[in-house]
This record gives C-alpha cells, structure tokens and sequence, in this order.
C-alpha cells in the first residue's frame, strides 16, 4: 500500500475518533444531572408559599413574597424542571441564592448544613426587591425576575 494512502487512512481514521470521543458525554462532567429550573416554589410550614414560574409571577398563592417584622420564618425551595416537576438539585456544584435591594428590610439566611431551606425575617416595615437564584459555582443558572418582598 501507497504511504500517502497509509499516512490519509490515519489521519482520517484519528478525525474520525476524535469526533466521537467529542460527542461523548464526559463522566466527569454529570451533564445527565445538570439541573435546568424554569421556576420555583417556596413553602412555608410544609405548603406553598410563593412561586414563579417562567418569570412570572403565580399570584394565585401570593403576589409577594411577604415576610413578617420581627418574626423569624422557615422556609423551603424547590425548583421546577423544564417538565413542569418540582426538583431539589443534588449536584455539589450548585446553590441557593439571593440578592435583596435593601437589607435593612429584610434578612433571609441559609439554614446550617441545608442547601435549600432558609429561614427569612422581616427587620422593619417596608417593602424592597428580591431576586431568587439557582447557582451553578459562582454564577446563576437560574434567576427570577426581582420581584416584591413585603415585610409587614
């Protein structure tokens, strides 16, 4: 055989491997448990407190996310999946999150050991904004519009 031909067939033969081991879904990566979230629930005392889903508000439970002054409140979250489920993410590389306009509202703080349980409690009468995010390492994943945080 030509050593052209011998030297094309594995050149061609290596592409050709490369593709496919591109194409492959890395072990190390967990792509099958990567978490997509196009909503969230929060519950308070076991029920459904306030959702968004699809940026949007769910008014039916509550137009605001309401905490009430002086009052520490436990809360949980659970994310929805692009199929409308409610999911609580396992990857280690992922968070709770928030972002509150004015903190001299409102405090929430992650429970010990808990990723996805939190305790909120209003610091005076007022309302502000908050953001709620599903973090992927240092960056969301996930976020909510800012919506209406109510401290009464």
């Amino acid at each position: 055989m030509d050593k052209s031909i011998l030297n094309r067939i594995l050149v061609l033969s290596f592409l050709i491997i490369s593709l496919i081991a591109c194409n492959e879904k890395n072990s190390l990566d967990n792509d099958s448990e990567h978490t997509e979230a196009i909503g969230l629930t929060i519950y308070y005392q076991g029920k459904p407190y306030f959702k968004v889903l699809n940026a949007k508000i769910d008014t039916t439970l509550a137009p605001k996310f309401y905490l009430q002054n002086g009052t520490e409140m436990l809360f949980e979250v659970k994310f929805i999946d692009e199929d409308g489920k409610e999911i609580v993410p396992t990857e280690v590389s992922k968070n709770f999150a928030w972002i509150i306009d004015d903190t001299t509202i409102a405090k929430l703080e992650l429970l010990p050991n808990e990723k996805y349980k939190f305790k909120g409690k209003g610091l005076r009468l007022g309302e502000t904004q908050i953001e709620f995010r599903l973090n992927h390492y240092d960056h969301p994943d996930f976020k909510t519009p800012k919506v209406p945080l109510e401290v009464r």
